[in-house]
């Protein structure tokens, strides 16, 4: 049901509907009241209910979200009385379910939090029992959520468009019924203008994957959503979405398994979504690049030349959602015109004010480039000599500038990630360095006898290859600031981790600089410092979403 959800909200009209002309009702429930509806334990039905209801705020909808013990049956049908009373023309109503989900002969029932157990009995009344001599048990439906309730407050709403994703095909609690919900739904039964769409086919089941943090529905249809430069069509999704969930679970079950996207549409249902990727940054003209959603190996194996022990051990990150970086480091052009803005207080601890380590300099009420400075050769050199406190108050700046984004730092386990842009060796590009790829001190190479050129100054941001994923200077350059201070790594696999944030605490330095060897331009070197230093070659890089 889950899957379901997300494809029908993206079947939502795309006729320029207002804000308050599109709502949605997502229900996600991991975990049940009663202990037999948990027999077969689901793990990512509430995580899919909010990321689905993130992206649909995204894109002007009216939310309404209903997790684990709030998702009672009395509470689900009072918001679908309320669904039924709103929409409008060209507008777009939702309903989204996660969860466990039963088909009776021909009815399917959705399960609250709530719902209760019954015996399973013969047309005689007689109690059915397994092998073993147990009774069958089975979900009542007389305290579930009918199909037909739900499809009579989406054809009763005022909308145009009508949407129901379900993601109800997995394994039944009780064992006694199929894995077929939603399976005999057709046309007739969908009001006109209405698209539903199932996880699953019949005798399938819907899968789960601690990789994904999602269903492989919704975990493909999240990519899909994310990652669209115009909108979709139902017929352009379900494509994709079919394609996406078939190569999903044949990977995690090498071909063993297969899930099978089951879409249902009654005539032309848009998508009333506006992708994310047509808002594009741009504050202070820095240029970004897109990083995808995904998972990676964070830390160095022991067997990693000049390996420190705060590198491991190695453990899987998954970065849940797509953000924007940076592609180069943030310039001294790009500090002046925050240095220089009407209404912008800088704080003396932030910048160092001149020098000939410092790239900028107070000249009466303005701040100028330090030209005496070598550091300060051209606008385009990375900015450094600025404290963690000023990067954060640039980011801040930078979000007043335009308020669709949220500008910051970024994790160190987004650093990293960016930086290693799907590699896994020391660098992105191999395992050598000599200040031939990247700028640090060739004198003390990496992975190789052969000395290598030492600038002694940073150089212009972009003067070497960029990474896979568009992004240069990850390597050597500058030391870049992330957002968060240094965290113990343990084995485990985790999701969008982060150190202390306390204002005391040291903060982590990534990438390694021009002045460094080339072993502290390893994709995971860790470094952190006080986050009041100001050194001539520490700088940063913004990230935003």
């Amino acid at each position: 049901m889950k899957h379901l959800l997300v494809l029908l909200s993206l079947l939502v009209s795309s006729c320029g509907v207002s804000a308050q002309d599109k709502h949605a009702l997502l229900v996600g429930i991991t975990t049940y009241s009663h202990s037999r509806m948990n027999d077969t334990q689901l793990q990512y039905p509430e995580a899919d209910a909010k990321s689905v209801g993130e992206e649909l705020q995204r894109c002007g909808y009216t939310v309404t979200t209903l997790l684990g013990r709030e998702a009672s049956r009395t509470a689900i049908q009072k918001e679908l009385d309320k669904l039924a009373t709103q929409g409008s023309n060209g507008g777009v109503c939702l309903v989204g379910l996660f969860g466990h989900g039963v088909q009776y002969g021909n009815d399917a029932y959705f399960a609250p939090y709530d719902t209760g157990i019954r015996f399973v009995t013969d047309s005689q009344g007689n109690r059915l029992r397994h092998t073993d001599g147990s009774a069958k048990l089975e979900p009542d439906p007389d305290s579930m959520t009918s199909m037909r309730s739900i499809l009579d407050a989406l054809s009763a709403c005022g909308a145009t468009n009508r949407v129901l994703l379900a993601d109800c095909c997995r394994e039944d609690p009780s064992a006694a019924r199929g894995r077929a919900f939603g399976s005999k739904l057709s046309v007739a039964d969908l009001p006109p203008g209405m698209a539903a769409l199932f996880a699953c086919s019949a005798s399938e089941k819907a899968f789960e994957h601690k990789d994904w943090g999602h269903g492989a529905f919704t975990y493909s249809l999240l990519q899909r959503m994310r990652d669209a430069s115009a909108d979709l069509t139902a017929n352009e999704l379900s494509v994709s979405l079919h394609r996406d969930v078939l190569k999903a679970v044949r990977d995690k079950t090498n071909g063993a398994d297969r899930q099978t996207v089951n879409p249902i549409t009654n005539g032309i249902v848009d998508l009333g979504l506006t992708p994310v990727t047509n808002l594009v940054p741009n504050a202070a003209g820095i240029g970004f690049v897109k990083i995808p959603a995904g998972s990676f190996l964070m830390g160095s194996p022991e067997s990693e030349e000049g390996r420190v022990d705060d590198e491991g051990p190695v453990h899987r990150v998954t970065i849940s959602k797509p953000f924007y970086a940076g592609k180069y480091e943030v310039t001294i052009g790009q500090v002046l015109q925050w240095l220089n803005a009407p209404g912008v207080r800088i704080e003396s601890q932030w910048i160092k004010d001149g020098g000939e380590n410092s790239p900028v300099r107070k000249s009466g009420s303005r701040w100028v480039r330090n030209s005496s400075s070598k550091f300060a050769s051209s606008d385009n050199q990375p900015m450094q000599s600025i404290s963690w406190h000023g990067a954060v108050a640039f980011c801040e700046w930078l979000s007043l500038q335009d308020s669709r984004f949220t500008y910051r730092l970024p994790t160190e386990a987004e650093w990293e990630y960016m930086a290693r842009a799907g590699s896994t060796t020391p660098f992105w590009w191999g395992d050598t360095l000599n200040g031939d790829r990247a700028n640090v001190d060739g004198n003390y190479p990496y992975g190789t006898e052969t000395k290598g050129r030492f600038r002694e100054v940073a150089s212009s941001v972009g003067s070497y290859d960029a990474n896979r994923w568009g992004l240069y200077d990850t390597s050597g350059n500058v030391w870049e600031w992330c957002s968060d201070g240094p965290r113990e790594y343990s084995s485990r696999s985790v999701t969008d981790p982060a150190g202390p944030t306390d204002t005391g605490s040291w903060r982590v330095l990534r990438g390694g600089s021009e002045l460094n060897n080339a072993d502290d331009a390893r994709s995971a070197r860790r470094f952190d410092l006080s986050p009041g230093l100001r050194s001539h070659n520490i700088g940063f890089r913004v990230v935003c979403e």
